[in-house]
């Protein structure tokens, strides 16, 4: 005879609870939703291209020009000076602040109106894309949105739309033609707004700590620093002054790299385009 078990049957749920239950359901997933990465924003000089070159002879006019004063000063010694100057925190655009330390606002302004008159028609040569990007770019099209937040004149568009860096990106910040510059919270803010996300939704990917990772931070963004080595770059010096750039830039990273893992603690760090993809994967499983 079988054995009966006069167990009393669970409650059927009221409508009321129903209602409760797939608001909780609905609540949960929206969070779910407005917490997912939807947008990775990229900078241009140092991430998407290898503007080491560009910035060697930015700096060989500059010695040029401090030597035409009369100041007995070798390159060697003006790479010195500009990791002094970074070392201690520079608070303008290190060239900048190098170069005010001899020349006067009207000499630097015209020493600036020189280097640009070269380097501007020469910027595809001298910007050569990083190593990896475009493969990089490729597979992220494909999962996230795009955009650019890059300190850049509009002169730098047809060398990104040469190297197949400006047709992937939907939101594209460049301060010369948004008229903002970073890092200006608006800057960042005019990026999301465009976009359409919350910071939460999105990832910054930089290489400088005041440019890109803390005003990324403040704007509520995800932060990867990218931050790779002289010769994970891959770029062969083509003359003297940019051999003493790199070795200048060599010097000072390792130092660089303990100070960001220190005191920004970005949400990953990469030193090659592999490394970038891996890092950005985890911070977009994590959401």
């Amino acid at each position: 005879m079988p054995l009966e078990y006069n167990l009393p049957l669970p409650a059927s749920p009221s409508k009321g609870e129903e209602r409760e239950t797939v608001n909780s359901f609905e609540s949960i997933l929206e969070k779910r939703i407005n917490s997912m990465i939807q947008w990775i924003f990229f900078d241009v000089g140092g991430v998407l291209l290898n503007d080491d070159p560009v910035m060697a002879a930015v700096f060989r006019h500059i010695w040029q020009s401090v030597r035409a004063k009369g100041h007995d000063l070798s390159f060697e010694e003006l790479m010195q000076l500009r990791e002094d100057i970074s070392a201690r925190g520079p608070r303008l655009r290190i060239h900048h602040e190098v170069a005010l330390e001899f020349l006067t606002m009207l000499e630097w302004k015209q020493t600036r109106r020189r280097y640009l008159d070269e380097t501007l028609p020469e910027l595809e040569r001298l910007c050569p894309p990083m190593p990896g990007m475009k493969t990089l770019i490729r597979k992220l099209k494909s999962k996230v949105r795009l955009g650019l937040i890059a300190n850049q004149p509009d002169d730098v568009i047809p060398v990104l739309e040469q190297h197949g860096f400006w047709s992937p990106f939907e939101v594209k910040g460049i301060s010369e033609v948004v008229e903002l510059s970073k890092p200006d919270p608006d800057f960042y803010r005019w990026a999301l707004q465009t976009a359409g996300c919350k910071g939460r939704e999105a990832i910054m990917v930089g290489d400088t700590v005041k440019y890109d990772m803390r005003p990324a931070r403040h704007a509520g963004m995800r932060t990867v620093w990218f931050s790779p080595s002289v010769r994970q770059k891959r770029h062969s010096p083509q003359d003297e002054f940019e051999r003493l750039y790199l070795q200048s830039l060599q010097r000072q990273q390792a130092s660089r790299r303990d100070r960001v893992r220190r005191e920004v603690k970005p949400d990953a760090m990469a030193h090659t385009a592999k490394e970038l993809l891996e890092a950005i994967e985890k911070v977009l499983k994590e959401g």
